[in-house]
């Protein structure tokens, strides 16, 4: 997954976290507030109508009774006239409490409890006042003071346990929506505590992905700069972004590995070929040059080989590290021994895995056998002049190698040059001589 890719989901992530709990509070809220509306409106104000029904139903009771009380036809009259108007106002207030105001199966009952004993205690009232009308005061009071009465008690039973209903039905909503509103607060608290839980790990893990390879990173080029080659590059197997510059770190590696490869080389060819020119005969040469090589190549054992055109045989005009009693591979003809065949095949001729008593470097704190000989043969142009032997504690590195093919034709010019002049001062001594 690419750097590009962890920040937009890093990004996103909170982002849609924080949409959702914005809808789940909203679907919360609008419970809540559902909730609410039924306590606040429809319980309350079912409340508000059960007391204008319980209001006029008082109302007339009252009307009933002044009206049997009244003595005169006149205020009889207007008393049944309020009597009609508040039997009305509670037909009204009956029939909107049934159509708006009903939530339970038990108000609905209620309800229709009260509306049937209220007809009978409506037809009692109505005789009681019709009695009365007609002078039968005692009988009307006898009415009003029996069967109507009790209905009366029945029907301020029925109101009141209506009103209670509603008033617990009420209570029960709000606790409802309270317990909604907690619930609501929890949820949107383990939400968030979620959100910044997942957006946490996510930074972590985003942190890690992007941070730790960076600084990874930035130790490979402050080791490149140094000029440490042979650290692996880290991630360039990654296929996002850190994988691109991780290629990128490792191919300037292998470049400035290549180009502090040829620094070295060129650095040493020409502080080994510098002191050559200078060499008055063929073993100052060959001692110069060997004395030079060796520690460039890590130490051992060498011996250097000039071909001599009179005998046709190889022989050493120096050497780098021998002990005494290993003086026997002065000479060599070509084809013979590892010097020899070097020079029959005019390419590098190499052993590994010597024999322990093949030869032993040794030094002043103790020695062991080497593991790896390798030949080179000093030619200019098609012409050998020489061969030089090495034998050491491990093969040779390719930057050695290197050294080593760009170093021996220089070599064989400087010896070819050497060989003429000390050709020429031969010739002008025996002229001298002579």
């Amino acid at each position: 997954m690419t750097i590009a890719k962890r920040l937009s989901i890093l990004l996103a992530v909170p982002l849609l976290i924080l949409i959702r709990i914005g809808v789940i509070t909203r679907q919360q809220l609008a419970g809540v507030e559902e909730r609410a509306r039924f306590a606040a409106v429809s319980r309350v104000a079912a409340l508000a109508r059960l007391g204008d029904i319980s209001r006029s139903f008082a109302e007339m009771r009252v009307n009933v009774r002044s009206a049997l009380l009244a003595t005169s036809p006149s205020v009889q009259a207007a008393e049944r006239e309020d009597y009609s108007r508040h039997r009305s106002d509670l037909t009204r207030l009956l029939n909107d409490y049934a159509d708006n105001r009903i939530a339970t199966e038990r108000g609905r009952r209620l309800m229709n409890d009260f509306r049937t004993m209220g007809r009978d205690w409506t037809a009692g009232a109505e005789q009681v006042m019709s009695l009365a009308a007609a002078g039968r005061k005692d009988e009307a009071n006898a009415l009003l003071s029996g069967s109507v009465a009790v209905l009366g008690e029945k029907l301020s039973g029925v109101l009141n346990d209506w009103i209670r209903q509603n008033e617990g039905d009420a209570t029960a909503a709000g606790r409802v929506a309270l317990d909604s509103i907690e619930r609501a607060r929890q949820n949107l608290l383990i939400a968030v505590l979620v959100a910044l839980a997942l957006s946490g790990t996510l930074g972590f893990f985003t942190f890690r992905k992007i941070v730790h390879p960076i600084r990874s990173l930035r130790s490979s080029v402050e080791s490149i700069a140094g000029g440490e080659f042979a650290n692996t590059v880290p991630f360039t197997t990654s296929i996002d972004e850190t994988g691109d510059l991780a290629r990128s770190i490792d191919v300037l590696k292998h470049g400035a590995a290549a180009m502090e490869e040829q620094r070295w080389v060129k650095a040493n060819q020409a502080r080994l070929t510098a002191d050559l020119p200078g060499a008055a005969s063929l073993a100052e040469f060959g001692e110069r040059f060997v004395s030079g090589l060796v520690p460039v190549l890590g130490g051992g054992e060498a011996g250097f080989y000039v071909l001599e055109n009179r005998t046709g045989c190889l022989r050493r005009i120096a050497s780098y590290g021998l002990t005494p009693g290993e003086s026997s591979g002065e000479s060599f003809r070509p084809g013979e021994g590892l010097i020899g065949q070097c020079a029959r095949e005019r390419k590098p001729v190499s052993l590994t895995d010597l024999p322990p008593d093949y030869l032993r470097i040794a030094s002043g704190l103790g020695g062991a056998t080497p593991v790896h000989a390798v030949a080179w043969p000093v030619m200019s142009q098609d012409a050998l002049l020489g061969v030089l032997e090495f034998a050491s504690f491990r093969a040779l590195s390719a930057n050695e190698t290197l050294l080593l093919e760009e170093l021996l034709p220089v070599v064989a010019m400087s010896l070819e040059i050497l060989q003429r002049n000390l050709r020429s001062r031969e010739l002008l001594d025996q002229v001298r001589i002579s």
